[in-house]
């Protein structure tokens, strides 16, 4: 507690960050490691086999059991339109991922923003610090100052010390959620992708067989 002491508004509006952050951090674990954490592979080929035998009805069906996912959003777009032509399905795939990726990424970018504030509110905690220490310098016995000095520069570099120490986790949690975010857009574009050419290719034998 004597490392903390001494800091002013800027330990305190660091503290605020850090704690913002471990929120942020927690629902956005929930969300794309485990709310958003399906078979997709599983997923995808039995749709296909659904499909393959026309029951759509029952793709849908799960589709709409898969209804908060992303994937089971596109799958189902792709499905509602799969006796229209190649360019309505491709345009319905791409409405719905244009909703549904920004939920997937929601909120992340948040914890770059508090990593740069963090650093920056430590700095300028700092030269706060160091002003605040160099001012009251004037009204000391020359003979103290040198003894008084160290104490206000040490005080002042805690801030930046404590701006680092909540920087870092957010920037290693923000490229870790981003990592996974893309895996999971990845994954819809796979999706979205195999679903088209699927119902493409299905239509196209349909129009050769009549």
């Amino acid at each position: 507690m004597d490392f903390l002491t001494g800091g002013g508004i800027s330990f305190l509006l660091l503290v605020i960050i850090s704690l913002l952050a471990v929120a942020l951090i927690f629902e956005k674990v929930l969300q794309v490691f485990f709310k958003l954490r399906i078979n997709v592979d599983y997923f995808l080929a039995y749709v296909l086999k659904l499909v393959e035998s026309d029951n759509f009805s029952k793709a849908i069906g799960l589709c709409d059991s898969l209804a908060r996912h992303p994937i089971g959003q596109v799958v189902k777009a792709a499905l509602l339109k799969a006796n229209k032509s190649d360019r309505e399905i491709e345009r319905s795939l791409e409405q719905t991922a244009t909703k549904v990726v920004p939920e997937i990424r929601r909120r992340t970018v948040y914890l770059s923003l508090l990593a740069h504030l963090a650093t920056l509110i430590g700095l300028l905690g700092t030269l706060l610090g160091l002003i605040t220490a160099f001012g009251a310098m004037a009204a000391v016995d020359p003979t103290a100052r040198s003894a008084m000095l160290s104490e206000g520069v040490g005080t002042a570099m805690r801030s930046t010390v404590v701006g680092l120490l909540v920087a870092m986790p957010c920037l290693i949690a923000y490229v870790v959620l981003r990592t996974r975010e893309n895996h999971l857009i990845e994954q819809l574009d796979h999706c979205a992708i195999t679903m088209l050419n699927v119902l493409a290719a299905r239509n196209a034998k349909l129009l050769q067989d009549k």
